[in-house]
């Protein structure tokens, strides 16, 4: 099945325990819209980015995150833009002192060598 806004926001609504009321408190959007995109009808930008800007963190999170997003909706095509995973560890590490970052990097070495299998859940 393919991703789509609505059934990302349907997951998200239950991934957070948010009613459709609860949703429309966070992120500013009318529940009624928010039942809407469930069901598969398009959203306006703005809503997307609303959508976007309450779900995710700061920084390069909500960035990934409105982008991701406007391509479900079908705003912009995928591009080679940073993976919502990749930018929330960007924001993560962005105040690291170099120390940090150096055993961030030797981790991510470690990481690299292994076996992909040997790291599965």
């Amino acid at each position: 099945m393919e991703k789509t806004l609505g059934s990302w926001l349907g997951q998200k609504l239950k991934e957070e325990h948010l009613s459709l009321r609860e949703a429309s408190e966070k992120t500013g959007v009318n529940h009624q819209t928010i039942n809407s995109i469930i069901k598969g009808n398009r959203a306006l930008a703005d809503t997307v980015v609303k959508l976007a800007c309450a779900f995710a963190g700061e920084g390069n999170e909500r960035k990934a995150l409105t982008d991701e997003l406007l391509a479900l909706a079908g705003y912009r095509i995928r591009g080679t833009d940073i993976s919502l995973p990749m930018a929330k560890l960007l924001d993560i590490v962005s105040d690291f002192p170099e120390a940090k970052i150096l055993v961030v990097i030797a981790f991510a070495e470690y990481l690299a060598e292994r076996n992909d299998t040997e790291l599965s859940p």
